[in-house]
């Protein structure tokens, strides 16, 4: 127990030097950074962000998770060991209260893709009409050499909004797909399904990291299974989960989801709620986004590149000569914040996957604009996406990091009592009383605060005989 006649109480208001960096501080949110994407990206962006209503943000996610399902068809990103690339599929993640206008944004994001879909299905259902009255005309003997002629259409259906992690594999190991999205304004669909409620969720998040790494999949079962064993190589799977935190809180609180690497794959954004400031008036009502020439460029492009044939292998979109150099300052740059006290330290998952990230969005920007070389703008711009989203993983308070430090716990706590109160002074034993359950014995609670105290984050404050924390204002800003 602190003998307080022992520490030096002063009523000074300077406070010394500067505060080492402190992990637990509440991270400010940052601007989603559109400001260097291809124009036509960008502009679309602007557009849907524009006539829906939702933040910047949420429509950015939107358009990279369309233009990630059309790029991983046809290019594979580059990889600092890997001659032939990895696939550019990305993950991608965003909160959005019921409300917030993520379907309506996610609607005009995908319009391309849908059409396409669309397209390719009915003209796979005329030709399973046709298909069915020849095979079902011809004699059961003749059923052998009439499918060797003809063989069965496949579904070109690619995108799902709801799919089990069995019936994925049977698509991908029949040959029925090769590029798939999940795709879905409602996350719950996914993280609150089957797959991951079975006893076969680890396998299921196994296989979906070993989809991002290496677009290779393989299942083991007996020959009586009809959707049994095999191996699917070179296939493809982009996420664009959208969801209302009380979902997704759940699934980012689980160790499992985390220590496996799942989430660590995921580009994160958490918009602020622009509910009560979605005001309209006759000339926002009048506008039609149909007629829009920012949209009908993006969604142009997009059908250009969807009916471009996909039957060629994929390439690599290599880097140039000035990308290289800022794909290996990023490296370094991230690599030093997962040092022990630096921001990253207790989000190594996440941190140590920013270049690889970072490459993909980059190689989709590339593919979009349709450029044969990744350059330092575009790679830049994908730089500060993935920086974006770490400080979003970082904000995203509600999430305990399984090794952060009881000082660092208790200080959190603190902070959040004195914002409430709108004060840096604090009762000591209010502060005992708010502490994690673990620290509140005034042995184990004192400790944490001599380190708190040696750290300048706090210090003590006697007033008329009673004991208060005075919290630095530096932690408050």
């Amino acid at each position: 127990m602190f003998d307080n006649e022992k520490i030096l109480i002063t009523t000074s208001e300077n406070w010394g030097d500067s505060l080492p960096s402190c992990k637990s501080d509440e991270k400010k949110q940052l601007d989603y950074p559109i400001q260097h994407f291809p124009v036509v990206m960008r502009e679309a962006i602007k557009c849907i962000s524009e006539y829906v209503q939702c933040p910047i943000s949420m429509a950015a996610q939107c358009v990279i998770g369309a233009i990630s399902h059309i790029a991983q068809r046809n290019v594979n990103a580059p990889h600092p060991y890997v001659k032939d690339g990895e696939p550019c599929s990305l993950f991608l993640l965003s909160e959005g209260q019921s409300g917030s206008r993520k379907s309506s944004a996610k609607t005009i994001a995908d319009h391309s893709i849908k059409e396409y879909e669309r397209l390719q299905y009915d003209r796979y259902r005329r030709n399973d009409r046709q298909w069915q009255k020849k095979f079902l005309g011809n004699e059961k003997k003749e059923h052998k050499s009439c499918l060797a002629e003809t063989k069965e259409p496949k579904d070109p259906s690619s995108v799902f909004s709801d799919i089990t992690i069995e019936s994925l594999l049977g698509l991908y190991i029949d040959g029925f797909v090769t590029n798939v999205s999940i795709s879905s304004d409602e996350a719950a669909q996914f993280f609150a399904g089957h797959t991951m409620k079975s006893e076969t969720r680890n396998q299921a998040l196994a296989t979906f990291t070993k989809l991002f790494d290496d677009g290779y999949v393989e299942r083991t079962r007996s020959k009586s299974n009809l959707n049994g064993s095999g191996r699917a190589y070179d296939v493809r799977l982009t996420f664009n989960l959208q969801g209302q935190r009380e979902v997704l809180i759940k699934a980012l609180q689980d160790p499992v989801l985390r220590g496996q690497g799942f989430l660590a794959r995921f580009i994160l954004t958490v918009p602020e709620n622009l509910a009560g400031q979605r005001f309209q008036d006759k000339e926002h009502q009048s506008k039609d986004i149909n007629t829009d020439s920012r949209m009908i460029i993006y969604w142009e492009r997009c059908s250009d590149l969807l009916n471009d044939s996909s039957d060629h292998q994929r390439y690599v979109i290599p880097l140039d000569e000035e990308a290289k150099k800022v794909d290996l300052a990023f490296y370094n740059e991230i690599e030093s914040l997962q040092a022990k006290g630096k921001c990253y330290e207790y989000l190594q998952a996440f941190a140590s996957r920013a270049s690889q990230l970072a490459r993909r969005l980059a190689t989709v920007f590339t593919y979009f604009q349709g450029e044969a070389f990744i350059n330092k703008q575009i790679l830049l711009a994908a730089c500060d996406v993935i920086r974006f989203s770490l400080n979003e993983w970082l904000r995203y308070t509600e999430i305990e990091l399984d090794k952060e430090s009881d000082a660092e716990k208790l200080i959190k706590n603190l902070i959040r009592k004195c914002k409430q109160k709108n004060t840096n002074l604090i009762l000591k034993n209010l502060g005992l009383k708010g502490a994690p359950l673990h620290l509140r014995k005034i042995k184990d609670f004192d400790v944490c605060l001599n380190e708190l105290i040696e750290l300048k984050y706090i210090r003590l404050k006697i007033i008329n005989n009673t004991t208060y924390l005075e919290l630095n204002p530096a932690l408050l800003k």
